[in-house]
């Protein structure tokens, strides 16, 4: 959403117009269409995965409260990673398309990822995605436990609470080298974040009908 330009290229950002149609329609012409076009010249014969949009949506999500992140640029990114997503399962429907959620020490706070996860299940593009993808935009510790278990992700729960009340020596409690359980971060590591997602979309999207919903 840009109502000019810097002599670099740079969106100049004193200067936004009322509405980002222009640069939407611009999104979609003249960057997605094309992208889609050549990879539907070679897909399925070449597999094609793709990692949608990667600092997008996490980057809403954290700076809700920058004016330049809301209103008609909000609509703006929203609209065009919809549509993004839909053209990509009508023109390549054989390419496996993962969204990015930033990673653990990012969106891993239960606020940001029921955030992120509530607005990805509002734009109704589910069905269009493999799964999501982490550590693409910064990176976080993969971490090496099996996960947390169940208890830690039922409904109420958080693994941020349980790590520190429940069971602070569980070994998914204690897989944190950036030590964010003590902020009551529930993605300490990116294995366990991965699970905070799927917890996050099950309870925002409803079970079923998505192989990453239990």
């Amino acid at each position: 959403c840009c109502g000019g330009r810097l002599p670099d290229g740079r969106c100049d950002l004193s200067d936004q117009p009322d509405n980002c149609m222009a640069g939407l329609h611009e999104y979609m012409t003249e960057y997605a269409d094309p992208f889609i076009e050549v990879l539907s010249h070679y897909a399925p014969a070449v597999p094609v995965v793709i990692v949608l949009e990667p600092d997008s949506l996490p980057n809403l999500i954290t700076n809700a409260e920058d004016s330049h992140c809301r209103g008609a640029t909000f609509e703006a990114y929203t609209r065009g990673l919809e549509y993004a997503a839909r053209r990509l399962a009508e023109v390549v429907p054989s390419a496996s398309v993962y969204l990015d959620a930033g990673h653990g020490g990012w969106i891993g706070w239960d606020e940001h990822a029921q955030a992120y996860m509530q607005l990805v299940c509002s734009l109704g593009i589910m069905p269009h995605l493999r799964g999501f993808s982490t550590n693409v935009a910064n990176y976080d510790p993969t971490g090496s436990s099996s996960g947390c278990p169940a208890a830690a992700l039922a409904p109420g729960e958080t693994v941020g609470h349980w790590c520190n009340w429940v069971q602070p020596d569980h070994p998914c409690c204690k897989d944190d080298r950036c030590n964010l359980v003590a902020e009551y971060n529930s993605g300490p590591c990116e294995v366990v974040f991965a699970q905070t997602l799927r917890k996050h979309a099950s309870e925002q999207c409803g079970g079923g009908g998505h192989p990453i919903l239990p």
